[in-house]
């Protein structure tokens, strides 16, 4: 598939429907979050909200093991994966926005939805829903097709992990190397 745009370089799984598409992506790497944005095609609205890689990661075991699937089917309810957003939006003339990633499941269908509104602070500076989302995005798909969504994304987190790591040790021997050159005595 040619890519040729930054937008589409940038892309690492996608799952979609006639009317919406969700797609992970790796330009937030750089501030360890994987990306994950939901589009309606209708309209072109869209809903974008993060994960840190520690949480995207605890997920995609979760998925890959079918742990998740178990829970989703046994609480007949969405599951929360991810609750924050922005505190000054420009969606909400500068108040805090709210967005939310769950799953869903019912019968062999697991829904990821992507649901973004107005939002308010908590005590600990958290960002809470204040309302019902004003959009809501959703995919369906097959628990096999979720896994894939999941592993992919995950196999990308990886190998940036390893490149950011090996990199971090390069500069820590070359801090070593100098201070030893500076310190011989």
């Amino acid at each position: 598939m040619k890519r040729d745009n930054d937008f589409e370089m940038s892309r690492i799984a996608k799952a979609s429907t006639s009317k919406v598409v969700v797609e992970t992506h790796m330009d937030s790497f750089n501030i360890e979050k994987v990306s994950i944005r939901a589009v309606e095609y209708a309209t072109g609205k869209m809903v974008q909200a993060y994960l840190d890689f520690d949480d995207f990661l605890l997920i995609s075991q979760d998925v890959k093991s079918g742990r998740m699937f178990k829970e989703l089917a046994s609480a007949g309810q969405n599951k929360t994966l991810s609750m924050g957003g922005t505190a000054n939006s420009k969606n909400y003339n500068g108040m805090p926005e709210s967005r939310i990633i769950s799953l869903g499941m019912s019968g062999e269908k697991v829904f990821l939805t992507l649901s973004m509104g107005k939002g308010k602070l908590n005590q600990t500076g958290l960002i809470q829903p204040d309302g019902q989302p004003d959009l809501k995005l959703t995919v369906a798909m097959t628990v096999d097709d979720c896994r894939k969504f999941f592993i992919t994304t995950e196999a990308f987190v990886n190998a940036y992990l390893v490149t950011l790591v090996s990199k971090q040790m390069k500069q820590i021997a070359q801090r070593r190397e100098e201070y030893n050159r500076n310190n011989r005595g």
